[in-house]
């Protein structure tokens, strides 16, 4: 195989380690937090729905005839 192509497979690799341990710390730091948020997420309420703006009422016709200047 090429260096590059070598390289390029050990950066992500690399990286996905980085990423992976970094996960792995922040979840052992903060467990309860994370818990918290998704269970204040859970108890938002959900929007009511009928609240909705009312659809526009104006009809524009396309494809009606042009008026031009003369």
């Amino acid at each position: 195989m090429e260096p590059l192509v070598i390289f390029g497979a050990f950066l992500v690799i690399y990286c996905g380690y980085l990423s992976a341990l970094d996960a792995v710390r922040v979840w052992r730091r903060e467990p309860r937090a994370v818990s918290e948020k998704r269970a204040r997420s859970k108890k938002r309420a959900q929007p009511c729905r009928s609240a909705r703006a009312p659809h526009a009422t104006v009809h524009i016709p396309i494809g009606g005839t042009l008026l031009q200047r003369g």
